[in-house]
């Protein structure tokens, strides 16, 4: 099981490498080894997810650096008449639309590299992995940052789909 991890971490991070190089590398890395034991990834999962994902980080980069120049532009007005309120406040709404409509459709492309279960923890995956290491600044934990005994998955129990634990123990 480690060597299958760590070959997907590996496959990952050629992945990835192929973009930007920059100083948190490292924190990257662990964030894709972390994704790759959290989501139970397979090698061929790897190797169509991780572009996917870094096309989809940049899109998302990509508009909100328009966020932040419109928000350099708004900190560079003393005043703001009624008109130009409605113009910023009608290209923020447009952002952050567009921004909602690439995450709506870079899920729903996800459900032809990966199974229900490892959507549902992708999910989730950055909100956790974000707590995590704040868990870890704050107390110097030397554990994992993210249990993966904690990520609550689909199962299907009596007929019927319902979240519980992943690892066996489900909420009664």
């Amino acid at each position: 099981m480690k060597k299958i991890i760590l070959i997907l971490l590996l496959v990952a991070n050629i992945i990835l490498a192929q973009g930007n190089r920059d100083k948190n590398s490292a924190m990257e890395n662990y964030r894709v080894y972390q994704m790759t034991k959290i989501l139970e990834l397979t090698p061929k999962q790897s190797q169509s997810f991780f572009p996917m994902l870094r096309s989809h980080i940049m899109r998302i980069h990509n508009i909100d650096e328009k966020i932040s120049d419109l928000d350099r532009q708004v900190d560079s007005k003393k005043t703001i008449n009624r008109n130009e309120y409605k113009k910023i406040k009608n290209r923020l709404l447009k952002l952050e639309t567009e921004k909602l409509n690439e995450k709506y459709k870079f899920i729903n492309n996800l459900e032809n590299v990966l199974k229900p279960e490892q959507i549902v923890r992708y999910l989730f995956f950055d909100r956790k992995f974000r707590r995590g290491l704040r868990q870890h600044l704050k107390h110097k934990d030397t554990g994992n940052l993210i249990n993966p005994d904690r990520y609550k998955i689909p199962y299907e129990r009596n007929g019927e789909l319902t979240l519980g634990w992943c690892g066996g123990r489900h909420e009664q």
